[in-house]
Parts: structure tokens; sequence; C-alpha cells
């Protein structure tokens, strides 16, 4: 598994030969998901077989990056590879191929909340294999590889509630950061559910809350919306198949509102007949030390 790194995920390089990437997944990453190959007048790579891989979640900050990054690279093989961001379909399948249910998500859901949920499952029966087919305007793709059989079974258990809160705060917006439960009971965390003293609720889903899970990688969302010189308490819960757990809190104050036409202090406002030289360096000091000390607050 190739997660939570700065550039590519996996480089093969100019001269690489007779290499198999397979099984493998790749995301939240940068930039490439995986790069074969280098630039005109190099070495090529040769004979790369990539097969049954699945890419999602990338890139994360370098936008013109892509899934798969091929330099100079003949005789290379890539199938059964998947990437998200389209319209899916995902089936649940008898150990003897028999389909006893069916679930589609448009791109802009699954985007949304990076999970299909299929009902309707026959009690006790199972276990079950889930295969997932993509479409688009070309056509509908080639299935999934089969998950692991899975017996379903009623979650019952909640998870534990975030860890370390924390509510950074500017006069109209903050920040709540928080850690992912440790233990997440009986079912996997899909989304975490903010509520705000305002009365708000606020839904955190998509891959960033999945990806989150299995490292503890930190997670934050931004509220607008506030009000300046006033105390705000949030609450934090994870979310699985039981519903929200229970939540932690965290209350901070937003600061004092400033806006760009407001004079510095101490400083006298131009007269009728005008202002000096002087005069005119000794404010647009005043106020870049006012921008500075609120930029300040904010990373604070």
């Amino acid at each position: 598994m190739f997660t939570h790194l700065g550039a590519a995920g996996l480089e093969l390089g100019t001269g690489t030969a007779d290499t198999q990437v397979s099984g493998s997944i790749f995301t939240d990453i940068s930039g490439n998901g995986l790069e074969i190959g280098g630039g005109d007048g190099q070495t090529h790579a040769n004979s790369v077989e990539v097969t049954t891989n699945h890419l999602y979640g990338l890139p994360r900050e370098h936008h013109g990056a892509v899934g798969i990054l091929n330099g100079y690279t003949p005789h290379n093989t890539s199938r059964t590879t998947s990437s998200d961001h389209l319209g899916c379909t995902a089936r649940a399948l008898r150990l003897d191929g028999t389909e006893v249910a069916a679930s589609t998500a448009s791109a802009a859901d699954y985007k949304r909340l990076a999970y299909i949920r299929i009902g309707g499952l026959p009690e006790d029966d199972g276990p079950f294999t889930v295969i997932v087919t993509a479409a688009n305007a070309q056509g509908t793709s080639a299935p999934s590889l089969a998950s692991a059989p899975l017996l379903p079974t009623a979650a019952t258990m909640p998870a534990d509630a975030p860890t370390g809160p924390k509510l950074r705060t500017a006069a109209h917006a903050a920040t709540v950061a928080w850690t992912p439960p440790v233990k997440t009971g009986d079912a996997k965390v899909i989304g975490y559910r903010l509520t705000l003293s305002d009365g708000r609720t606020i839904e955190v889903t998509g891959r960033d809350a999945l990806v989150g899970q299995p490292s503890g990688k930190g997670m934050f969302r931004v509220i607008g919306g506030l009000t300046p010189s006033t105390a705000y308490t949030v609450t934090v819960a994870a979310v699985t198949a039981a519903g929200a757990g229970p939540a932690a809190t965290v209350t901070a104050t937003t600061k004092a509102g400033q806006t760009g036409s407001e004079w510095a202090p101490g400083i006298p406002r131009r007269p009728a007949s005008g202002r000096s030289g002087g005069e005119c360096r000794q404010a647009r000091q005043a106020r870049l030390v006012i921008a500075t000390e609120q930029q300040l607050c904010q990373l604070r």
C-alpha cells in the first residue's frame, strides 16, 4: 500500500525492466500515483506489467498530476487497474456467483461519500463477495476483482470519541481539528458529525474520512459564517454503521472583527488639507502591523 506520501507513490525510473506492480493500493499521495520511465534520450523502461491495482484519492496537492504517468515505455502492460471518480455500481454475490443485491452511486455521490451502501441482503445468508463496475459516456467497465468473502452482521457498538480536538479561530471563521478514534467499535468509520453551538450540524464525509482511519491521520474542517468576539463550542463524533458515537468537545472565542477600512489606533486621520509623506508612511506601517497580527492569530 502506497499512502500518505509527499511526491510520487512509486517511481520506476529510466532503465527499469521486467518488473511487475500487482495488487497494490495508491492513495492520499501529493503527486502522481505511479511513474514509469523517463524522458526522451534516456534509457527506456521496458516490459513493466501493472495489474490489479487500485488508485484513488490522488493527487492531493499537485493537481496537474495523474494516476499513472507513462514516459518512454515500450512493451508495457496495464490491465484490471481501477481508478475512481466515475459512476459506480456495487453488486453483492453469493460464493456461487448468484447476484443477491446491487446499489448504484453517481460520480458526485461517490466523490462526496467515497463508499456505496448495499442494502436488501437476505437475512441468515452469505457469505457474499462484492464486485464493482464503473460507467461513463463510453459505456460500462469490466467488473473489478471480487472482494474477500464477507458475512454481514449488525453493527451495534459505535466508535470511541475522536481525540485531541482543537479550535483555531479568526473573526468570522474557525478551523476545527481532531484525530480519529483509536477504537472504531464493530464497524469502520464512514464520516464525522460536527455540531456547533449556533445550532448547525456539519457532516464530514469522503475519502479523507476513510483514508484517515488506518494511521490516525489528523482531520480538520473549516467553519465559516461566525460572529466576531463570540464563544463557540464544537463537538466532533465519529459515524459508523452503528450511528454516531460519543463526541469530543472544544470551545474557543472568535477574534475581534477588523475591516480593511478601519484606521490604526493612535494614527490621526488625514485632515482635509492633506497629509505629509511622513504621516502616510506611519499609517501604512501601522496597517501592516495590524494585518500581520491577524495572520499570526489565524495560525496559532
